[in-house]
C-alpha cells in the first residue's frame, strides 16, 4: 500500500500520526508518543516502516503531540513506575478540556505547579511522565522530548515535523520553561530545526487570558 501511494507520484509528503500509540482506554498505563520502546510501538519504528517500504525519509514528516493521555492509577500507593501499571479508568476531565483521559500541556505545566506532583523522564522512551494528586497518571512530552524527538528527526533524514495541536501548546506563556516565549513545544520546532532565532512570539505583560 505503502508503495503504490509513492509510485502514484501524487504524494510530496506524509504526515504521520506518531502519537496515540497507547490511550486511556487500556488497561495499564502506557506513553503517548514514545520515541523508542521494547515493542512496536513508538516514532521510530513507526517512520522506519514507512522507510522501507519504499517511502523516501525526506517526505515523512513526523508528528508530535502537545497533548498526552491520562489514567487513574488502581493502586496510588505504587511506586513511580514508568508504564505498564494498573488502571481503573482513564484520568479525571481535566480543568479546561474537560474530557476524561487527555490533558493539554499548559494543563501539566499547572499540575506541575502542585509540590505533591510526582514527575519523571524516562531516559530509554525519550519522554516524560507525571503523578498529580496521587492516581492521576499522564504520559505527555516536554521541551526536553521535543528536542530529543527533533535531533532524532534531524539525525536520520526525516522530511520534518508537525503538531497537534497548536492550541494545547503554552498559548499564555505560563509554564515555567516558556522563556523564549509563548507556544514553547512549537517554538522549540521553529529553533531547533527551522533555525529560528530568538523567541517565536514574544511574552507581552498586557497580553489578557482568553476567556474559555
Amino acid at each position: 500500500m505503502i508503495l503504490q501511494i509513492y509510485q502514484s507520484f501524487y504524494v510530496e509528503f506524509v504526515n504521520l500520526m506518531t502519537y496515540d500509540f497507547h490511550v486511556s482506554t487500556e488497561s495499564v498505563t502506557g506513553y503517548n508518543s514514545p520515541l523508542f520502546s521494547k515493542d512496536n510501538l513508538n516514532i521510530d519504528s513507526a517512520a522506519d516502516y514507512w522507510a522501507v517500504e519504499g517511502m523516501p525519509k525526506k517526505k515523512i514528516v513526523i508528528g508530535l503531540a502537545t497533548y498526552g493521555h491520562g489514567w487513574t492509577l488502581a493502586n496510588p500507593n505504587g511506586s513511580r513506575k514508568p508504564v505498564g501499571s494498573n488502571a481503573t479508568g482513564p484520568s479525571n476531565a481535566t480543568t479546561y478540556l474537560k474530557t476524561e483521559g487527555i490533558g493539554a500541556y499548559f494543563e501539566f505545566c499547572e499540575m506541575l505547579t502542585d509540590p505533591t506532583t510526582k514527575r519523571a523522564f524516562d531516559l530509554n522512551a525519550k519522554v516524560p511522565f507525571l503523578i498529580y494528586q496521587k492516581d492521576q497518571w499522564f504520559s505527555y512530552d516536554n521541551i526536553k522530548s521535543f528536542k530529543a524527538k527533533i535531533d532524532w528527526i534531524k539525525g536520520n533524514g526525516y522530511g520534518g515535523a508537525y503538531v497537534w495541536t497548536l492550541d494545547y501548546d503554552d498559548f499564555n506563556g505560563e509554564c515555567t520553561d516558556s522563556v523564549d516565549g509563548i507556544y514553547p513545544l512549537i517554538g522549540t520546532i521553529a529553533r531547533r530545526m527551522g533555525n529560528v532565532k530568538g523567541p517565536l512570539i514574544p511574552i507581552s505583560s498586557t497580553t489578557e487570558k482568553p476567556l474559555i
